[in-house]
């Protein structure tokens, strides 16, 4: 599998990366130096979330420890429902990744919301709270 991104050198000829995908690893191909302005940044981290998401192993169903996170303080958002799918849109703008898009059937939406809820109330009462799945 292969994935190109591209990007102009200041001659303004395209320069070219390639990305290889082979179950667990990916090997990238640069064609001479590269300079990215934001746009061409932000394609190539998409390209390479896109790689990833096809990559072995996937993505783990369990958050990291807090720890070793990149958190986004209070990030911008912007929710939506679709009446058509029955689903609700969500947007988070992450400062490292962008916009992250998710799309979610009411009830994890649902589960989502007292989620929150419940890590409030435990704010509220002053408890440590833990990951809610």
């Amino acid at each position: 599998m292969q994935d190109k991104v591209q990007a102009k050198k200041s001659g303004g000829s395209p320069r070219q990366l390639e990305v290889h995908i082979g179950g667990d690893v990916a090997t990238l191909t640069l064609n001479g130096s590269l300079t990215l302005n934001a746009q061409q940044v932000e394609d190539l981290v998409a390209s390479l979330a896109m790689v990833r998401a096809r990559m072995q192993p996937q993505v783990s169903h369990y958050p990291p420890p807090a720890s070793a996170s990149e958190f986004a303080l209070n990030p911008r958002h912007s929710v939506m429902a679709d009446p058509v799918e029955g689903s609700i849109f969500t947007f988070i703008r992450h400062p490292m990744y962008g916009w992250i898009a998710l799309c979610q059937s009411q009830d994890e939406a649902m589960r989502l919301v007292l989620a929150m809820a419940g890590q409030l109330k435990l704010l509220e009462d002053d408890v440590p709270g833990g990951w809610t799945h």
